[in-house]
């Protein structure tokens, strides 16, 4: 009898940590060099309806201007990803499934950016780091 409680009660911790408090995620801030920006990340695993559901999506605070832009990525949150500052206003995120990409934010926008050798290497060590892998 009371093996059969203790997993009914272990069923309901289960069921009640897996479905019940289900929240979206956020990473950040993280600020730029030269402290005039921060970039975050929010991944919306709430509301399945939503074109971002399971997906990274950059948040760019420009402190200096007082505008936040949002840029959905493509990443997606079941996979292993990292972002971060790769110099004052670009930013470099690294996934395992699509790869690396990158934006430089300037004049209120994120615009996308070719990869270079460098910074694809930079974008793999933050999510080797992140992850704790070698």
């Amino acid at each position: 009898m009371k093996g059969l409680v203790f997993f009914l009660f272990q069923l309901f911790l289960l069921t009640l940590t897996g479905c019940g408090f289900r929240t979206d995620y956020h990473e950040g801030p993280i600020v730029s060099p030269g402290s005039k920006l921060e970039v975050s990340a929010f991944v919306n695993i709430t509301d399945s309806k939503k074109r971002n559901y399971f997906k990274v999506v950059l948040i760019i605070n420009d402190k200096a201007h007082g505008e936040t832009i949002e840029q959905l990525t493509g990443i997606g949150h079941a996979m292993k990803w990292a972002i971060g500052w790769y110099r004052q206003n670009v930013i470099v995120a690294q996934s395992s499934d699509i790869g690396t990409r990158s934006w430089e934010y300037l004049d209120g926008e994120l615009r996308p950016l070719e990869v270079t050798d460098d910074m694809h290497r930079f974008a793999e060590e933050l999510r080797i780091k992140k992850y704790g892998l070698d």
